[in-house]
């Protein structure tokens, strides 16, 4: 098993300014009275993504990965194995929030293996992310005295938790696009505003009542495109949404695909989550 270095802190620094899970102030207006923890980006959401096969700690921080489709694994080894068994059905999903003191699980299949995460609700306990079948395990640091990890800092000194929920997303496709272009470094980019949905709904839980609302966000978004009959990694067939690449980047594209009726988040091209619970403790499964 691997276990990367703990005494470095984790940052996405394949970006000069401000992106989508990049540790960084938190400037949303939406958030309220809601306490600080719970109004926090979640700097790890681009780290080491599902269709990331074999590659070094350096290249999962930064820069975009080529990625490989489920079936395409780079391994050189089976993809489907008892482990990694096909899961088809759509996940069922809690229809309540977790409470601060949990942590949201979720459970990814890909080309690469099964990824599994604990993110703390509300980004105040340490999480964990499991990889590759167990090979890959990467600490996820709260803020604060965290006792397994040194927490990524931004260029202002603030440190900003990495919560499996956000507390605060609005339930309408208008509040949900103020929201995405205020978190954005870029409003008017696509990519930046798709980057920005993916780190909201992957590996997370978003509530069924903002759900639909980030789908019709992101339609509302010049250069976002929606993809009919669009198929995760596992071949869930969905309604998905598609962002153009940055200029350069030798990227395969990704849609982001959701169930056509609920607006659950399925997965992706490279990756499909196929379990979402809320447990009391890292490392526990539902």
């Amino acid at each position: 098993m691997t276990k990367f270095d703990e005494t470095q802190p984790i940052r996405d620094s394949g970006r000069a300014t401000e992106l989508p899970g990049e540790p960084a102030h938190d400037r949303r207006t939406t958030a309220g009275d809601a306490p600080a923890a719970m109004r926090q980006r979640r700097p790890l959401r681009r780290l080491a993504w599902p269709g990331a096969v074999a590659v070094g700690l350096a290249a999962a921080i930064s820069g975009v990965l080529t990625l490989a489709p489920f079936g395409e694994s780079d391994r050189g080894t089976p993809t489907a194995n008892a482990e990694s068994a096909l899961v088809t059905a759509t996940p069922d999903l809690p229809d309540h929030p977790p409470r601060p003191d949990q942590f949201v699980y979720t459970k990814s299949q890909s080309a690469a293996g099964i990824r599994e995460t604990w993110l703390s609700a509300d980004g105040t306990r340490d999480g964990l992310i499991v990889q590759y079948g167990g090979e890959t395990e990467l600490e996820v640091p709260r803020c604060g005295d965290s006792k397994t990890y040194t927490p990524a800092i931004d260029e202002t000194g603030c440190c900003s938790p990495v919560p499996g929920h956000i507390y605060v997303l609005p339930t309408d496709a208008a509040g949900m696009l103020d929201y995405l272009k205020e978190r954005s470094s870029d409003p008017g980019s696509a990519w930046l505003i798709g980057e920005e949905i993916r780190d909201i709904v992957a590996e997370s839980y978003v509530r069924p009542e903002s759900r639909a609302a980030v789908f019709e966000a992101a339609t509302k978004v010049p250069g976002i495109s929606v993809v009919e009959d669009a198929k995760d990694a596992i071949g869930r067939t969905g309604v998905g949404i598609s962002f153009p690449k940055p200029d350069g980047e030798n990227i395969r594209e990704e849609i982001l695909v959701f169930d056509p009726t609920t607006y659950a988040y399925l997965g992706s091209t490279f990756s499909a989550e196929v379990e979402t619970a809320f447990v009391d403790e890292v490392r526990q499964r539902p």
